[in-house]
């Protein structure tokens, strides 16, 4: 959605350790994306072709699925 909004309020997006995609946990480092916490934005920018351009990587179906639980279950 690209609403602006404080750091704190958004769900952050790591492509650290081994480069899969994971919510950001303190300590983390390497490329990162910042989701709205939204459901709608979860499911938009956690498919593989967005996540993929905003962290860099070739992210697959997996793995975007992986995250897309995680995100899912962080939201609830």
């Amino acid at each position: 959605c690209r609403r602006k909004a404080p750091q704190g309020d958004l769900l952050r997006v790591t492509a650290g350790n081994g480069g899969k995609p994971t919510l950001w946990v303190p300590g983390a480092v390497g490329r990162s994306a910042y989701l709205c916490a939204k459901k709608d934005c979860v499911e938009t920018g956690a498919r593989p072709k967005p996540l993929a351009r905003a962290l860099r990587r070739v992210v697959d179906e997996r793995e975007s699925e992986a995250l897309r639980t995680e995100l899912e279950c962080k939201l609830r």
